[in-house]
């Protein structure tokens, strides 16, 4: 599927192959970073020690963890729409098998910027300005990598900017496609 190969960095896994993954005729980098930044590892570090402790959370506080760290401000104070959103956490708790404990340790990626530089397909990456979990200023590092690339950051939304910008995100998207990388 090429989007999802994009997702990825265009890039093969370290140890397979150093050419760039097939993309198709174009590809996005959504919510991703070339590196991780000291905030990021702190948090990937809490969240395995969390996981290894085997202390289970309250669901409802997980919720509350869950909404933090994925929602906007704009989301977060709109007492209607924050409700739906702690609602839906607290009825789809994350699992927490060992296929999680495995994902924990892909949370920190190795320097990958360099590798961004052989992609050679047009690429968009899409930050989301209120992103905590991959900010805007670490995907801005991966359009900057990838040569060509374009990038574009949307307003009022956190980690799960599509979901609480749908028409936006789309509306970049299909702009993307149907234009090609010129947008900035």
């Amino acid at each position: 599927m090429p989007v999802r190969r994009c997702l990825h960095g265009g890039v093969r896994r370290p140890g397979t192959d150093a050419r760039p993954a097939p993309t198709g005729p174009a590809g996005r980098a959504d919510g991703h970073r070339g590196r991780t930044d000291a905030l990021r590892a702190a948090m990937a570090e809490a969240e395995r020690a969390l996981h290894d402790s085997e202390v289970e959370l309250p669901t409802a506080y997980f919720a509350w963890i869950r909404a933090l760290q994925n929602l906007s401000p704009a989301t977060l104070d709109d007492d209607r729409q924050v409700q739906d959103w702690l609602d839906l956490f607290e009825f789809s708790p994350q699992p927490q098998g060992p296929g999680v404990r495995a994902q924990l340790d892909l949370q920190v990626p190795e320097g990958r910027l360099a590798a961004y530089r052989a992609i050679d397909v047009p690429c968009l990456v899409i930050g989301f300005a209120d992103d905590v979990l991959l900010p805007p200023h670490l995907g801005r590092e991966v359009a900057d990598a990838i040569p060509g690339a374009a990038y574009q950051e949307i307003k009022g939304c956190g980690h799960y900017g599509y979901l609480e910008r749908p028409d936006e995100v789309n509306r970049v998207l299909l702009d993307f496609f149907r234009d090609g990388p010129t947008i900035v």
